[in-house]
């Protein structure tokens, strides 16, 4: 005996598991008058589970259905901004059922006809890609006209502003992350650079316009749309879980890396308006920062851009020479 208290055996030990989502689905069903026999899949797994569901009568519904703590509050987030959204007409489907059970929260919606526009950059012709491209930056614009009270996270039915504003929220990481990524990809940098293009790049980014709703995933998967009659438009705009409030360039900046080459001419033909250079400059840094920090810490792999295309802009010194330069002249 070594006098050591003895541990119990736990060889028959088992996972905590997550509470079930069909108590929550087969509420939703309920709620919206459809029948608990409808076929029900799972479409895929990331920061909620998202469901297919089809009734006897072959409609096609979507299921979303969130877990853990913030369960409620995500439900309220959506719920209130699916109905902000359809006031100011922009193309999201009408939730037919919300609830919370057992742990989770989740809403049914009718599945909406088209193709995304990662589909249509893949499969189309030339053409509609360039009018699918138009489409897309039309009604981000219609979005982003969509004024806000104040900048900051959506946490349930409200705004939570930042303190003590945007462009000191959106660049207060930015000292830690360029040293930490810098680092990482043993490279020396003058520091009198960093800290120049640090202080200066918050004032490069500030509030011009006011507050606007953000989607803050701007990307060709979460945007559907449908051919008619010749021309392309937007029937879907999914996936506001991230959404908040803030700087409209913000989202334009994350879905148009510009070192990338990724977004053409025909989205800011639909956005009707670019950014300064300044302002896309200061945030292309922000977010290459992010991916590449993300990348190198977690092992997280981005595809819109990949997340090479980070690490290459961060590794090439003149792309932080010009942006102090730009710091310095503000244009």
């Amino acid at each position: 005996m070594s006098g050591e208290p003895s541990l119990p055996d736990r060889s028959d030990a088992r996972p905590v598991q997550a509470p079930s989502p069909w108590p929550l689905l087969t509420r939703l069903l309920r709620d919206a008058g459809l029948s608990a026999t409808c076929r029900v899949d799972p479409l895929r797994v990331s920061s909620n589970e998202v469901f297919v569901v089809e009734s006897e009568a072959g409609q096609r519904f979507v299921a979303r259905v969130h877990g853990g703590p913030e369960a409620r509050d995500r439900l309220a987030k959506e719920t209130w901004l699916h109905g902000l959204l359809r006031e100011h007409d922009i193309p999201v489907p009408q939730i037919l059922a919300a609830a919370a059970c057992e742990g989770r929260s989740g809403t049914l919606m009718p599945w909406v006809e088209g193709v995304t526009l990662e589909q249509v950059l893949v499969e189309g012709s030339p053409g509609d890609q360039t009018a699918a491209w138009q489409a897309f930056g039309t009604t981000l614009r219609h979005i982003h006209d969509i004024e806000m009270d104040a900048a900051g996270e959506i946490v349930g039915d409200r705004v939570v502003p930042f303190s003590p504003d945007w462009d000191q929220w959106a660049t207060a990481d930015l000292p830690t992350d360029l040293t930490i990524v810098l680092g990482r990809l043993d490279m020396t940098v003058d520091d009198r650079l960093l800290d120049e293009i640090a202080e200066r790049a918050g004032h490069a980014i500030s509030l011009t316009g006011g507050a606007r709703l953000l989607h803050n995933d701007p990307l060709p998967h979460n945007v559907v749309l449908s051919h008619t009659s010749g021309s392309w438009t937007c029937t879907g705009w999914l996936d506001w879980d991230d959404a908040r409030t803030g700087d409209p360039w913000w989202d334009v900046m994350k879905l148009d890396f510009r070192p990338a080459g990724l977004v053409p001419p025909a989205f800011y033909d639909g956005y009707g308006a670019a950014p300064t250079e300044l302002r896309a400059s200061t945030y292309e840094l922000l977010m290459a920062v992010w991916r590449a920090r993300e990348t190198i810490e977690t092992g997280q792999r981005f595809d819109w851009p990949d997340s090479q295309a980070s690490i290459d802009y961060l590794q090439d010194r003149s792309n932080l020479i010009r942006l102090q330069t730009l710091l310095r002249h503000g244009n």
